[in-house]
């Protein structure tokens, strides 16, 4: 049974046996607890005061159910919650490890590959989230766990029952901790998912600095400076600073998305200007580096071969040449005999016949005026969208088409290329488990590079001119640059 009275002591609550208090904050106690069978999880028991808002509550269960929807990579999933109870209670997975803020705390910023570690840990964290359609609002370093096995986000979405409070309302507070929350949450916009890479910027600043990114004697005077001053980024890393940087930008839209923030995180390192001129476009995919040194002494073996078939082959032309002359008969004395002339040869040269593109093959595809690739919007998984964006190493990138099923296969998930409605123009691209779908059969052009929806007939298009992270869709078919693919 639980007693809710502050001055009892609490024993169980749902199904899980409280151990001991983890933590306090604005909305609750944290409790490390157990279940029956000896599973650990985190309880969070909300204050009695929020839980008595029927506003609250509602919006309370709304989050709930929505992070239950979060996939659990990077995050502590939510396991169980009391949401018809008194007070209110969420158990998420119980992660072993201290806190982000904990850890620099006693042991200094981190460095090198853990450093970077934890920002893509972060930022897959929040695809997650975002897939499920929550906005984190409260990310900051003591809301980071890291774990044996890497960075795990927690509390996740449930701050945004906050809103719902009449007291919040009534004095126009906003949630979050100084230094931590978007400047456009500061001057009263609705959240938007450029506010937690606002926030990633943040605890990425912190995390590789040991201070925060912005720095004051009190709470109002933080949210000012976020609001009009420059971040403190001294001693962050050259990649990272650059990249935390264009986090915090004064302007949401300027800020990178989640999935270019993991595409620049994972990415290949940029190639010193002196080795390379960035400006040059490839005209070739790169390739596995093993593979290239596994067929090299093969290409090289090929063309020493063509090179001897080459000299041999002109040896005995040369050689025919020679006893063609010696055998070849005396001329004929002049003799005033009529001949009959012959037919006059044509000036015409021989018509060499124009090569056909080849078909699409495995590995990238290419738009052929913007020389992007076609890649997902974020890790691959069903309902995942589809977009351009610069070519390289990533596994959203490598494709297989099958001529005998049409299919347009992702290998490194096994999904399909496939439409997010019965097809129609307009409508976006996304991967799904494949089978019999209309929205999955495709034929490819080799002479146009048009990859045509076999049951509307229409073309896979880019939503607007080609750049990165440009959406693609079903359009009609015709001249348009977006409509050009090649393998």
């Amino acid at each position: 049974m639980f007693f809710c009275h502050a001055s009892d002591m609490v024993e169980m609550i749902g199904r899980y046996r409280l151990v001991r208090q983890l933590g306090q904050g604005g909305m609750g106690t944290v409790w490390l607890a157990e279940d029956n069978t000896g599973q650990r999880a985190a309880v969070k028991v909300i204050n009695t005061d929020l839980a008595r808002e029927p506003q609250f509550r509602e919006r309370f269960r709304q989050e709930v159910h929505a992070a239950q929807r979060v996939r659990r990579f990077c995050t502590a999933p939510v396991l169980d919650a009391g949401l018809d109870q008194d007070p209110l209670w969420v158990a998420t997975d119980y992660i072993d490890g201290p806190t982000l803020h904990q850890a620099v705390t006693a042991h200094g910023p981190l460095r090198g590959a853990d450093l970077d570690a934890l920002a893509v840990g972060i930022a897959t964290a929040l695809t997650a989230i975002h897939q499920a359609q929550i906005i984190h609002r409260d990310l900051k370093p003591s809301n980071v766990l890291l774990s044996p096995v890497g960075p795990r986000v927690i509390d996740f979405g449930i701050a945004r029952a906050l809103d719902a409070t009449t007291r919040l309302t009534r004095t126009g507070t906003v949630i979050g901790t100084p230094g931590y929350i978007a400047p456009e949450l500061l001057a009263g916009a609705h959240p938007l998912p450029a506010a937690d890479v606002f926030c990633w910027g943040a605890v990425i600043a912190y995390a590789g600095t040991g201070r925060p990114a912005f720095t004051a004697n009190n709470g109002t005077e933080i949210n000012d400076r976020v609001q009009h001053a420059e971040p403190d980024l001294d001693g962050l890393e050259p990649h990272l600073r650059r990249l935390a940087a264009r986090a915090l930008a004064k302007d949401p839209a300027a800020r990178p998305t989640v999935p270019q923030l993991l595409a620049e995180l994972t990415g290949p390192p940029p190639t010193p200007p002196q080795y390379h001129d960035p400006r040059t476009r490839h005209l070739t995919t790169p390739h596995d580096s093993r593979a290239a040194r596994h067929i090299a002494p093969y290409a090289a073996l090929t063309a020493i071969l063509l090179l001897t078939t080459g000299a041999v082959a002109l040896t005995l032309t040369a050689s025919d040449a020679n006893t063609a002359t010696k055998d070849r008969p005396a001329a004929a004395p002049p003799t005033t005999a009529t001949t009959t002339p012959a037919p006059p040869t044509s000036t015409q040269p021989a018509t060499t016949p124009t090569p056909r593109p080849p078909a699409l093959g495995p590995g990238p595809i290419t738009n052929t005026a913007s020389g992007l690739c076609i890649d997902t919007d974020g890790p691959q998984g069903p309902g995942v969208g589809v977009q351009v964006r610069d070519c390289g190493n990533f596994s959203g990138q490598q494709w297989r088409y099958d001529q005998a099923t049409h299919h347009l296969t992702n290998p490194p998930s096994g999904l399909c290329l496939d439409t997010a409605g019965a097809p129609a123009g307009g409508v976006g691209a996304i991967l799904n488990r494949c089978g019999n779908r209309t929205g999955q059969g495709w034929r490819h052009d080799p002479a146009t590079g048009r990859l045509t929806n076999l049951s509307s007939g229409l073309c896979l298009d880019t939503s607007r001119p080609a750049a990165p992270f440009v959406a693609l869709v079903l359009r009609p078919c015709g001249g348009g640059t977006g409509q050009d693919w090649r393998g």
